[in-house]
């Protein structure tokens, strides 16, 4: 399901929907579970173009691996924005995404749920998406 809905690995953040910003992983779990084989947009930014984009996800346990995502999910002081990203405010490429503060020091962690996803078919373990476990 990441991997379709066009999520990058270690450089997409998950930050929330158009009802709510994802604060920690347990916001971004209740969301995809309410939408289980359904569609859910979700606001991604991503640290290497420094853009905020919507992608359709489709959360499903029909993937042939672990969790209906299909991506590692990171949280928490490891797997905040990159320091580069923080001070800048993005680019939306729609016009009518909510604006996320960036977070200006070291110590605060990430704003809504951050999510990097990366290739192959990986996993869900709670942020940042990483490859999969042989």
């Amino acid at each position: 399901p990441a991997a379709a809905a066009g999520l990058k690995a270690e450089s997409d953040y998950i930050l929330g929907t158009a009802e709510q910003a994802f604060t920690d992983s347990d916001d971004l779990s209740r969301a995809l579970l309410e939408n289980l084989d359904r569609q859910i947009d979700v606001y991604v930014y991503n640290t290497d173009t420094d853009e905020v984009r919507v992608a359709s996800l489709v959360p499903t346990r029909q993937w042939g691996g672990n969790g209906c995502l299909g991506a590692n999910v990171a949280h928490g002081y490891l797997h905040r924005l990159p320091a580069r990203c923080r001070g800048t405010n993005g680019i939306s490429l729609q016009s009518e995404i909510w604006p996320v503060p960036p977070s200006q020091d070291d110590e605060t962690p990430l704003p809504p749920g951050v999510v990097s996803a990366q290739g192959g078919h990986p996993e869900t373990k709670g942020g940042t998406v990483h490859e999969p476990s042989s």
